[in-house]
């Protein structure tokens, strides 16, 4: 589709003109604008993306079904859709796939699991350590698939640079630049690097280091405790209680030959202890670790402790499976009651302004506490602007200081400002953010904030907030 006007425009001297456009499909559209002079049949051109967004947040859930047949038979399988019903007419889509053989699937799909590193030093390793995962996957079936591995291999070298980011001098690795490393964070960056250096030229010095730096944390009990922000609170365990934190450490420094023969002693004091709290563990997921790490060292209780593991099990129907139940409080488990509610809240007021271009926006959010879970894993607020607004350069001001920003993110061209925090609980915490009308727009829709945990994106607020109504002739040419 294309739309033509003839201008004149004088000598030295610049004419605006405008054209007015109407997104159909989402994602992103590109504008081919080209001016030609008729007189020396000359053309000029240039292009620009834009990203159509739609009014409210995407929101995509998936089930799956897993069945198998010794003959040919037929089976019906009931799937409900869970569609909400605030959801917007006609934005409802539904793929359905039939997979013959699951491994199949993983292998043609591999590159689906490839990530790019990004956001913080959590999220970093969140998405970098899966791309090590493909190409552990790739040498163990002696994949020929030069392309994937090569990707994967970049992939995976782009996230130990940026990893290296959120390092400390003492050795110990953060989740945001310039604040204290934490316990978890870092003994997950040294297993990791360790595991990347089969595949990239890795500074195994800084490793070391990461180990010793780990070392001089353990408690004079033997235990380790969190010294650092904790980004997945689960990890430590449902109850907070170390053993799981402590049991990963020590998986941490056994699965290292240098680090377990520097740090024997360390090891030993760590074993000590997590051998005392084994009959006090009642939680399969703190079971498992420490089990992994009893195995690890060949410790005499390691046995007793698979038994312990084993004995929590359930079996299906036809006993030809076992599964452990978890604990509500951790784990996806707990994910099917939260569905039902919102997990924070979240307000938002339009500040006055001397302009109809300006916009300043009050954005206020709190956790709402549930069960055991007091506070959120990290929290992110994302403001997507109205269209023809742009973040300005420093968009974010009148912050709370209880809890503070740790990072903020402009993207897509200034039209989404994303703002991060360690975590949230009951306590609201606010900013402003400012931005300005850059284009114009004659068809206004409303705009989005959102904010949730970047752990459990289940747990999260959305709130619609819109413009002024301007007249439409402000924004456009008479000939439109």
């Amino acid at each position: 589709m294309s739309y033509t006007k003839s201008i004149a425009v004088p000598l030295n001297v610049g004419v605006p003109f405008s054209f007015v456009i109407k997104a159909r499909p989402l994602g992103e559209m590109t504008i081919r604008v080209s001016a030609s002079i008729k007189a020396v049949q000359e053309t000029y051109g240039l292009e620009k993306v834009i990203r159509v967004m739609p009014e409210s947040l995407v929101q995509r859930k998936s089930q799956i079904r897993l069945f198998c047949f010794d003959t040919f038979s037929n089976k019906s399988l009931t799937m409900k859709l869970d569609v909400d019903s605030m959801a917007d007419t006609g934005s409802t889509r539904i793929e359905f796939r039939l997979t013959p053989n699951l491994l199949t699937t993983v292998i043609n799909n591999l590159d689906n699991l490839l990530t790019v590193p990004s956001a913080s030093g959590q999220h970093n390793m969140l998405e970098f350590v899966p791309n090590i995962v493909v190409l552990v996957y790739l040498q163990a079936i002696g994949s020929n698939d030069r392309q994937l591995i090569d990707d994967a291999t970049n992939l995976v070298r782009q996230g130990y640079h940026r990893q290296m980011r959120y390092r400390r001098a003492d050795g110990s690795y953060t989740l945001w630049e310039n604040v204290n490393g934490g316990v978890f964070l870092t003994a997950f960056v040294a297993k990791s690097m360790q595991t990347a250096s089969k595949y990239i030229s890795v500074d195994m010095a800084k490793v070391e280091k990461a180990y010793d730096w780990l070392a001089s944390k353990q408690h004079s009990s033997g235990r380790f405790e969190e010294v650092g922000s904790v980004f997945y609170k689960d990890m430590q365990g449902c109850l907070r209680n170390g053993s799981s934190l402590t049991s990963y450490v020590l998986t941490a420094l056994l699965e290292n030959e240098n680090a377990k023969l520097k740090h024997a002693a360390v090891i030993q004091k760590a074993m000590s202890y997590l051998t005392s709290q084994l009959e006090s563990i009642n939680n399969p997921y703190e079971l498992s670790i420490a089990t992994y790490a009893l195995m690890l060292q060949g410790h005499n209780m390691k046995k007793k402790s698979l038994k312990k593991l084993i004995e929590m099990s359930t079996f299906t129907k036809n006993i030809e499976e076992r599964y452990w139940n978890v604990p509500k409080s951790i784990g996806t488990t707990a994910l099917n009651l939260v569905n039902f509610k919102s997990q924070f809240t979240l307000d938002l007021k339009k500040q006055n302004t001397t302009s109809d271009y300006e916009l300043r926006l009050r954005v206020c959010a709190s956790f709402i506490p549930y069960q055991v879970e007091r506070r959120s894993n990290m929290a992110l607020i994302e403001v997507n602007l109205p269209s023809g607004f742009v973040a300005d350069r420093n968009p974010i001001s009148a912050q709370s200081t209880l809890y503070p920003i740790q990072n903020i993110e402009i993207r897509y061209g200034g039209t989404s400002v994303l703002v991060y925090y360690d975590h949230m609980d009951e306590n609201q915490t606010c900013f402003t953010v400012t931005a300005f009308q850059r284009r114009k727009v004659v068809l206004k829709r409303p705009a989005y904030v959102v904010v949730y945990d970047t752990i459990n994106s289940n747990w999260n607020a959305i709130q619609m907030y819109e413009m002024d109504d301007q007249d439409v002739c402000e924004s456009c040419d008479a000939a439109d």
